[in-house]
């Protein structure tokens, strides 16, 4: 199944320059006026740092350590974790945000095909699922008129989803996603996650992987 990478899964050094210069065009003058509260920029420099901080021993493979490394993963972890729902709400889906601040941040531009004046793909796509082996689910995702075929302007399905308890009520916030460029999808999911509860939810999502749409109905179920 035909997966496409998001930007904030890009490998190092490209994430974190990346998510440098998001931070930086935000919050250098003159800054951007597009109502970022200063409570979510200080949370953003909070995990910032300890990447900027933790990337400077690893990015000389010769001389760190796996323990290092570890440390590094996981502070881009808990960063990403941030910036995924931040782009789509603050850049992508943010009326003030235009297409200049947006390409100055190092992101791509959202498509203006089918999509709404936020850069939202306008369809809520319908979605069912079915176990499968290998601890994973088959999941067919419909359009608004019954069909398999994705809208216009709209390039990849996005499975967004939560193991374990607790799940976010909004799925922009579940921590995890994978992207499919067809349909129907097999979606797969780690064998150590056998038996636990799962909450998945699927998007349209436009031209490569920069704005998401309406997500469906949440499903709850256990991973098989």
């Amino acid at each position: 199944m035909s997966q496409l990478p998001s930007q904030i899964d890009a490998p190092n050094p490209e994430y974190v320059i990346l998510a440098n210069q998001i931070y930086d065009v935000l919050t250098t003058a003159p800054i951007p006026a597009i109502g970022i509260p200063s409570s979510v920029m200080t949370k953003y420099k909070s995990l910032l740092d300890p990447v900027n901080e933790s990337w400077d021993i690893v990015k000389n493979k010769a001389t760190s350590t796996s323990v290092q490394l570890t440390i590094f993963n996981n502070n881009r972890e808990a960063l990403s974790v941030l910036l995924r729902p931040f782009v789509q709400q603050w850049l992508y889906a943010n009326p003030l945000a235009t297409n200049d601040i947006i390409q100055s941040t190092g992101l791509r531009l959202h498509s203006t095909n089918r999509v709404s004046h936020a850069g939202q793909p306008k369809d809520t796509p319908v979605a069912s699922i079915s176990p499968i082996s290998g601890h994973g689910f088959k999941a067919i995702i419909r359009n608004e008129v019954g069909k398999l075929a994705k809208p216009d302007g709209v390039s990849i399905i996005r499975a967004r989803y939560f193991i374990g308890v607790g799940a976010p009520a909004n799925p922009w916030d579940f921590p995890m996603f994978k992207d499919y460029t067809k349909n129907p999808i097999n979606l797969m999911i780690p064998a150590d996650n056998a038996g636990q509860i799962i909450t998945i939810a699927f998007c349209y999502v436009s031209t490569t992987g920069a704005v998401e749409g309406n997500y469906c109905v949440v499903i709850v179920t256990k991973v098989p």
